[in-house]
């Protein structure tokens, strides 16, 4: 009995402490899988001039958020981790005000957006993108205080519903009123702006004003403004593409782009934000009570479960982008496909581990201004080759472009992050991963032999089946190590 109660406990322990390191996936997947039924839905609905106007719209709202927005929310998380509970009363009433006046201005610098190409020179398009930008921002602050006060459930069911329904209202909207990116606009970004206003009333109603500490706010600020430069460039690496794509090819290349880079970079974003989400969080405490030996033991545990889960992801994504770009992509969207799904999971893959990895050294020991140095000569980078390769390649000129950029930044990151904090790498993990992958890789080549997309239904499952036992076997399995401690 005693044996069987004890089994019982460890299950339910392994169960916690699995929900401790994924708690936040469905908030992650849910909105990422929305975005590709987006996707496969839409781009056999709408022509690429229309799609490449909704996918303006999100890379210029992106931009606007980086600028003015996203700076001040990773303040907030970085410093209620030090006065934990009194913190957020504290800081509450000037992120507030920051939050206000970015939104304010905001309207100033989407108008000035709107207006730089003759397509998007129009009063739909301006009013979109302010939909996009303050529903967003208000959601996202929101989202961010649930998360800095670890209520996980409401955080996870915010971002589990929001984005399904933003997808029904899109799809009524497009079927009574035409297919346009209007409609499309219209159901996803007016959820977004209905779930932020109710999350921000219920946040503003508990806030004590007279509880403001001005000097702990001020401390904040130094920290966090430096960072308005580090989300500025990093936005603007990605919303380059799109913006010179737009200049010089027009609306329908942008549309054909987006779709195609929106089926593969989502994919390694999920897999880096659902690590980040829990693990961030323990990488500031960790280095708060221990030091430069807690937070290299912290990223070294974060590193093992990237290496586990985005290696194989970037092996299948660059042998199955043709079979892929068949089955997610209406025939119209499907010119470089291929291509620029391969280029956008590696851009996607060295972005995530600069800011994910060698960027969080930076935060920890709050040189922000050092970090966003190392993005400037990519972003410079992104610009000349977009110029260069657009007129040439278009989309896929585009896609080189961003990946050299992310490429460049994140070798800049690695080698000016290790001035402060030497990372502790898994070689044995990446020894075994690597391994896994190849042989995965070899599977995939073996069974798919060409771009049938219905023969991903058993290669993907026997690719990743091989792979994860391969995995298990070798005894470095991230999170099954981690669990049966």
């Amino acid at each position: 009995m005693l044996m069987v109660n004890g089994q019982v406990e460890d299950g339910l322990l392994m169960i916690m402490r699995f929900l401790d390191f994924f708690g936040y996936a469905p908030a992650i997947m849910v909105p990422r899988a929305v975005s590709l039924l987006v996707v496969i839905v839409f781009t056999r609905l709408l022509d690429p001039s229309q799609f490449g106007m909704y996918s303006l719209i999100i890379i210029y709202g992106g931009l606007l958020d980086a600028l003015l927005l996203s700076w001040s929310r990773m303040g907030v998380l970085r410093f209620y981790h030090r006065k934990r509970g009194g913190a957020l009363g504290e800081l509450m009433p000037g992120a507030l005000l920051v939050l206000m006046g970015g939104l304010v201005i905001g309207g100033f610098f989407g108008a000035f957006l709107s207006m730089t190409t003759i397509s998007t020179s129009t009063i739909e398009f301006y009013m979109l993108l302010m939909l996009y930008f303050v529903g967003n921002g208000l959601l996202s602050f929101g989202l961010n205080i649930l998360r800095t006060r670890e209520q996980r459930s409401l955080y996870v069911i915010l971002e589990v519903v929001r984005p399904i329904l933003g997808f029904i209202a899109a799809g009524i909207l497009v079927r009574i009123h035409g297919s346009d990116y209007i409609q499309l606009g219209e159901g996803f970004f007016g959820v977004t702006g209905v779930f932020g206003i109710l999350l921000m009333a219920g946040i503003i109603r508990g806030v004590n004003w007279r509880a403001a500490d001005w000097k702990s706010f001020k401390e904040m600020m130094q920290y966090a403004a430096p960072l308005l430069l580090v989300f500025f460039w990093v936005n603007f690496i990605t919303a380059s593409d799109r913006f010179f794509l737009n200049y010089l090819s027009g609306p329908a290349a942008v549309g054909m782009f987006a779709a195609s880079y929106s089926i593969s970079r989502p994919i390694i974003e999920i897999l880096f934000n659902v690590i980040n989400l829990g693990e961030f969080p323990k990488l500031i405490i960790a280095f708060e009570q221990y030091g430069s030996v807690g937070a290299q033991r912290a990223l070294k545990q974060t590193l093992g479960y990237l290496i586990f889960l985005c290696i194989p992801s970037l092996t299948g994504l660059f042998l199955l982008a043709e079979p892929l770009s068949f089955f997610l992509v209406g025939e119209e969207f499907r010119e470089g496909a291929p291509m620029v799904i391969r280029l956008a999971a590696f851009g996607a893959f060295f972005a995530g581990l600069k800011s994910f990895v060698f960027d969080q050294i930076f935060h920890l020991h709050r040189k922000t201004l050092v970090q966003s140095l190392t993005l400037i000569p990519a972003a410079l980078l992104s610009i000349v080759l977009n110029l260069l390769l657009i007129p040439f390649y278009g989309a896929v000129g585009a896609a080189w472009a961003g990946v050299s950029g992310y490429m460049l930044a994140a070798v800049l990151s690695f080698i000016y992050s290790r001035r402060y904090l030497k990372i502790l790498w898994p070689v044995r993990e990446l020894v075994w991963v690597g391994f896994a992958s190849v042989l995965m890789g070899i599977t995939i080549q073996l069974i798919q032999r060409g771009p049938d997309p219905k023969r991903l239904i058993y290669t993907v499952p026997i690719a990743c089946g091989l792979y994860f036992m391969i995995c298990w076997r070798s005894g470095v399995l991230p999170v099954f190590k981690t669990l049966q401690k």
